[in-house]
């Protein structure tokens, strides 16, 4: 008996093994098609959140990519909040802005993005520059 018990988990392992094999082909395979439909790359884009305290991302993407089960859109962007509270006021400018999610939450993530123009990308990083300049010399006066 204990031998044809071994027999059967070794059966059950195996076959669950070729199935995710199988599995996970099939999942790089749709990912790597999915990251080909994303239209981001070299692209200047805004990512907002519908909820009432997200902050605007602004990116010039370089690129998108994946990292296993991720995708993440990076490139040149900046995001900034101004308010009348000196521990929320901030703002971030970098080389290497990145967004990341999950490719499991793909449908969600991807209606937080927005491609804009660079109209609009420029007038947002000057009323970031400006709102800087201007808190600046509050402080020093």
């Amino acid at each position: 008996m204990l031998e044809e018990l071994k027999k059967l988990l070794k059966e059950k392992d195996e076959a669950y093994k070729e199935f995710r094999s199988k599995y996970d082909e099939k999942c790089d395979e749709v990912n790597n098609k999915i990251l080909e439909l994303l239209p981001y790359e070299g692209k200047l884009i805004k990512i907002q959140d519908d909820s009432l305290y997200y902050i605007p991302l602004y990116i010039r993407v370089r690129e998108v990519f994946k990292h296993g089960n991720r995708i993440i859109i990076r490139g040149y962007g900046f995001s900034s909040e101004f308010t009348k509270y000196v521990d929320a006021t901030w703002s971030h400018w970098t080389f290497m802005k990145s967004f990341e999610f999950d490719f499991d939450n793909i449908e969600r993530e991807i209606k937080k993005i927005t491609i804009v123009n660079e109209t609009e990308f420029n007038s947002e990083f000057d009323k970031m520059i400006n709102s800087m300049r201007y808190e600046h010399m509050k402080e020093m006066l």
